[in-house]
């Protein structure tokens, strides 16, 4: 019950913090939106107001996201966000502790080094 006390205060914090929605065409690319969103099976089609609707929560999600992990990166006494940064705000807020699991999918990816293409052998 605490837990779910300190996730509905946080949403709430969240929702102070949020500015409105501004009108005009969203940043992101809708038709990477649209693609993403019709990745599922499930998903017949999707509208373009629904596209639009999605591209914007996706960069208000970034907004946020940003600002949690700038936090984390001051202090440190840095001003440029690390890798370490979005780990550390997506396991320090609620909102954003769904992506603690992926995060730790990515940086095990990130810590691989490419290997590099074979090169043919000279005749």
């Amino acid at each position: 019950a605490a837990q779910l006390e300190a996730a509905m205060a946080e949403a709430g914090e969240a929702e102070a913090e949020a500015e409105p929605l501004e009108k005009g065409r969203p940043e992101l690319p809708l038709a990477l939106i649209k693609k993403m969103a019709s990745m599922d099976e499930d998903v017949g089609r999707v509208s373009g107001d629904a596209v639009k609707a999605l591209a914007k929560g996706a960069e208000l999600y970034i907004e946020l996201m940003v600002k949690d992990a700038m936090e984390v990166c001051k202090v440190s006494g840095r001003r440029t966000i690390r890798f370490e940064d979005v780990q550390r705000a997506a396991q320090n807020k609620m909102r954003n502790f769904f992506l603690s699991d992926h995060l730790k999918y990515v940086e095990g990816h990130l810590r691989e080094a490419p290997e590099a293409p074979a090169k043919p052998a000279a005749e």
